[in-house]
């Protein structure tokens, strides 16, 4: 590039000037806490503009009245109230929204529990074969996830074969802890006796 292209396209590497204004409004507001939006960028613009200069040479005291006027029908508006309760009425409808999502979450949670506690648990490997269908493998592993550890997410088991070979080891391990706790059991028993 051409010294002339680097000056057109130069821009600042930082973003100081809204930095600056924001944090002017922030400590504006920590000391005048009431003050409107409306009021703060009319007093920043008087600041900045020089108007108070304008104002001195140019006005009359029919402008000072008019000025005076439009302020005064600006207030009655209510401008700031308006945009509070807007404010206040999304929260509001974003806080119910929210709450609806997690009382759906929670139905279809309860649902699915209905429906797997309804299903007919596999417990023989053996019965584990090429002629379960791909949804009751899906179902009988989200019944295994349940009772043991190990089992592999839906999305790591891609083909039937995988799934059943998951679905195999999880039988296997929930009768290898079965055995142990039934084992315990008996020797909690007979300790007792």
């Amino acid at each position: 590039m051409t010294s002339e292209e680097k000056e057109k396209a130069w821009m600042p590497p930082t973003n100081d000037v809204n930095e600056g204004a924001l944090g002017a409004l922030c400590l504006y507001l920590r000391k005048n806490p009431n003050t409107t939006m409306h009021q703060y960028n009319a007093l920043m613009m008087f600041k900045f503009n020089n108007t108070a200069a304008f104002v001195h040479d140019v006005f009359e005291k029919e402008d000072h009245a008019y000025v005076c006027q439009l302020a005064c029908n600006m207030d009655s508006h209510h401008l700031e109230t308006q945009y509070k309760a807007a404010l206040v009425a999304h929260k509001d409808k974003q806080v119910i929204e929210r709450q609806e999502k997690t009382m759906q979450k929670t139905w279809q949670k309860d649902e699915e529990e209905a429906r797997l506690a309804g299903l007919n648990c596999v417990t023989d490997v053996e019965e584990v074969t090429t002629n379960l269908t791909i949804v009751k493998l899906k179902d009988q592993l989200e019944i295994y996830r349940r009772l043991v550890d190990g089992v592999p997410l839906k999305s790591h088991l891609r083909t039937k074969a995988e799934m059943i070979e998951a679905l195999k080891n999880a039988i296997r391990k929930y009768q290898a802890h079965s055995e142990v706790l039934g084992t315990a059991d008996m020797t909690v028993i007979d300790e007792a006796e």
